[in-house]
């Protein structure tokens, strides 16, 4: 658990440096939110945010938001659950498959992720999808993220012989009840709960429900931690990563802004794929220096 606890938490703060290096409106709205909150220092920041952390990182939408995208762009886990007790068969896409003994169901949360009946141009890197955008654009400090994804109320399995599993129901395997995401600052405003912008179970990257990833609380506080530190003071810039003209699948053309990286790599959990280098300026030096991320 340690080792998959730390390698899921850098490697997705690797994937939100990518993304912010290659999408400079979002790393513009990321600065201005923390200039909103923290001091221009690096020591004057860190004072603050060991002064009062709960309090500092709700008032951080837009970048638990950057970080819930970077989650549904490069998930980095996945489920094996049992199906139903005596469920002998199931339909999927007009078609009945049989669940024979010692048969497991495995959820692909980059797959419903990527799905356009889920969620608006899948391969688009837009925090503002779990966002009120209206707030948001407004400067409000109200933005909040959409509450949709974050539903207390569980569902239950069936147990007949013959089930229906779509993106839409696959919280009906049982043991999947939702559960909240604890540490993704939220506020009072409910705007986004009435306009929900794609179904509460399709975003899964902590998977739902009693078996979801217990360290995510910790996981997202210290890439919340790490993105306020890094980005205000360091440019990070993506080097030998190979970008190419023409993406090279049909789902995703990520590949030409971040190259061999837009494709995990699978080891203990779904990371990237092999070094990241990047070119990371120091504004008090003259000459950039080189980071290796792994």
């Amino acid at each position: 658990m340690l080792a998959a606890g730390f390698t899921t938490t850098t490697d997705t703060l690797s994937y939100a440096l990518m993304l912010l290096s290659v999408f400079p409106s979002a790393l513009q709205k990321l600065r201005k939110e923390h200039n909103r909150v923290f001091p221009p220092d690096i020591a004057g920041t860190l004072q603050l945010l060991r002064s009062d952390p709960s309090s500092l990182t709700k008032s951080l939408p837009y970048t638990a938001a950057v970080i819930q995208e970077t989650l549904r762009l490069f998930p980095v886990g996945m489920v094996v659950r049992a199906p139903p007790k005596g469920m002998t068969s199931f339909e999927l896409g007009g078609r009945t498959y049989p669940v024979k003994p010692n048969h497991y169901f495995g959820i692909m949360a980059y797959s419903v992720h990527y799905d356009p009946e889920m969620f608006s141009e899948p391969s688009c890197f837009r925090p503002e999808r779990f966002l009120d955008v209206d707030d948001f654009e407004n400067d409000s400090n109200d933005a909040s993220i959409s509450e949709d994804n974050f539903d207390s109320n569980s569902n239950s399995g069936s147990n007949s012989n013959t089930n229906s599993i779509s993106n839409s129901n696959i919280d009906t395997i049982p043991n999947s009840n939702v559960a909240t995401i604890s540490n993704i600052p939220q506020t009072h405003n409910n705007k986004a709960k009435n306009n929900p912008k794609h179904p509460k179970a399709a975003y899964r990257p902590f998977e739902r429900g009693p078996r979801q990833c217990i360290g995510q609380t910790l996981a997202t506080s210290e890439i919340l931690t790490a993105l306020v530190i890094l980005s205000r003071h360091f440019d990070f810039t993506l080097t030998n990563h190979n970008p190419v003209a023409t993406p090279r699948l049909t789902h995703t053309d990520l590949d030409t802004k971040l190259g061999n990286h837009a494709f995990q790599e699978s080891r203990l959990s779904a990371g990237t794929n092999g070094e990241v280098l990047m070119l990371v300026t120091v504004p008090r030096f003259s000459s950039p220096r080189v980071l290796s991320c792994t």
